[in-house]
């Protein structure tokens, strides 16, 4: 890896969304301040350096992991040199594995909670991957360099599979970093999980308070400022989400699929999954089942 590879260079394409880089500065070395139209998840294998990101410098080591969104702007600066890894991507990689995914606490973490709330915080670079971790992750990485590199047949699936284990190994193992910014994140990062997890039991707003440890107050607001949306709104619209894969099965009754969604009422689902998708569940299944 040197320091001579560009963000600008790279292109990605709705044909294949997925790209390996890598980026090596010497002392004093930076990637100018620059951004793009993907996610670029960023592993530092070795060194320190900074992070700049919105006009201000964050610190970053080795086992730090982060995620720049879409037309951030952001470059690197090294102190003495500076090792890191960039999967740039666009979401549609993940579509398949997403439910799965969002199970786990840590991809809420680092891929959803955080970046959310670095934007309004302006802060980067917190996570982390404890250090007899971060050889398995860039084993994975090797495995997609040496898959983007060789072209042999089969070598998309091989860099799917070779960035999925990275995705689940670091969604798995991050951490937060030290401070009260990064463990509201980390507590709303497991609010979220429970919700996937348990979406179809009768929850109530008590309850996630509780079991977020945070006052009632605190935690509605920082579970707004994380997702945009207050919990309770989140628990419904993570249930119609549930009910239009079930509904586009069509294996099940509008009413079934209303009951395994967490709706003890028929009628208010149907009313709520009107305002949602803006038809009908019936509807919306008739015409699913007719692309």
């Amino acid at each position: 890896m040197t320091s001579s590879f560009k963000f600008k260079e790279v292109s990605l394409t709705g044909d294949w969304p997925l790209w390996a880089a890598g980026s090596y500065y010497g002392s004093g070395g930076s990637e100018a301040y620059h951004n793009h139209d993907f996610y670029e998840l960023v592993i530092v294998r070795n060194g320190n350096g900074h992070h700049i990101f919105d006009g201000e410098r964050f610190p970053i080591s080795a086992g730090n992991v982060f995620l720049v969104s879409p037309w951030q702007y952001h470059g690197y600066e090294a102190e003495d040199s500076l090792n890191i890894f960039n999967i740039l991507f666009y979401p549609k990689v993940m579509e398949p594995f997403i439910d799965d995914l969002n199970a786990i606490p840590g991809f809420q973490l680092l891929f959803i909670i955080a970046p959310e709330m670095e934007r309004e915080h302006r802060r980067s670079g917190n996570l982390r991957i404890k250090e007899e971790i971060l050889p398995a992750a860039v084993d994975a990485i090797n495995i997609m360099f040496a898959e983007q590199n060789g072209r042999k047949s089969g070598y998309r699936t091989a860099m799917l599979a070779a960035f999925m284990n990275l995705v689940l190994l670091l969604s798995r193992n991050c951490e937060p970093g030290n401070g009260r910014y990064y463990l509201h994140a980390d507590r709303i990062s497991r609010i979220i999980s429970y919700m996937e997890k348990n979406y179809q039991q009768d929850i109530s707003l008590d309850n996630l308070t509780r079991l977020s440890g945070m006052s009632g107050s605190s935690f509605r607001r920082h579970f707004l400022k994380a997702t945009g949306v207050s919990p309770i709104e989140y628990l419904l619209q993570l249930r119609l989400r549930k009910a239009a894969l079930l509904l586009s099965c069509g294996l099940l009754s509008v009413g079934e699929v209303a009951m395994r969604c967490g709706f003890n009422d028929s009628n208010y689902f149907s009313h709520q999954f009107r305002r949602q998708f803006g038809k009908s569940p019936s509807i919306y299944r008739r015409d699913d089942q007719r692309r």
